[in-house]
């Protein structure tokens, strides 16, 4: 048993590269497409995060969400993200569908939908490499992804609950 936790489970493992957002309730329509449209009407917002500030390649985020709501039962959202860790630079463009179902006056649950592109980009100019000619970090890492998410969300008076998967395809790094 602890051979295979040791050896097998990491190899079968693998995380999601999202944005890391410190105020999840401020930006869920992030992580939730479903949230889209639950806080107002109209919505704009702008993110800003950054971590060991003053620190070369220190990381950072920068980015905008704006949704619309359509009637009671549709809104639409759009994300616009740009992630910096060192060499690696990530921006993305997603777009959002919710539709909701209303229990009552204070409660609903809403099913969401989002669509996008994100582009990855290593730059390997920007290493100091002992060997500068290993053939590894020769060419430069610049792809253009496709990804979908979906999510639940149910909102009632005194509390929210989601699930969600944001990113349905492993296929960002």
């Amino acid at each position: 048993f602890l051979f295979s936790i040791i050896f097998v489970i990491p190899f079968y493992t693998f995380s999601q590269t999202n944005t890391p957002v410190t105020q999840f309730n401020a930006a869920e329509v992030l992580m939730n497409p479903d949230a889209i449209g639950v806080e107002a009407k109209i919505s704009a917002e702008l993110i800003y995060r950054t971590q060991w500030t003053g620190q070369k390649g220190a990381p950072q985020s920068v980015g905008f969400l704006g949704s619309y709501e359509i009637n009671n039962s549709h809104a639409i959202g759009l994300s616009v993200l740009n992630d910096q860790v060192g060499i690696a630079k990530s921006t993305g463009i997603n777009l959002g569908y919710a539709y909701r179902i209303y229990i009552n006056d204070e409660q609903n649950f809403a099913f969401g939908a989002s669509l996008g592109v994100q582009n990855v980009n290593n730059d390997y100019s920007r290493l100091f490499l002992i060997n500068q000619n290993d053939p590894a970090f020769l060419q430069s890492y610049n792809q253009w992804k496709f990804n979908a998410g979906f999510g639940m969300f149910y909102n009632g008076p005194k509390m929210y609950i989601g699930y969600s998967i944001p990113q349905l395809f492993n296929n960002i790094h």
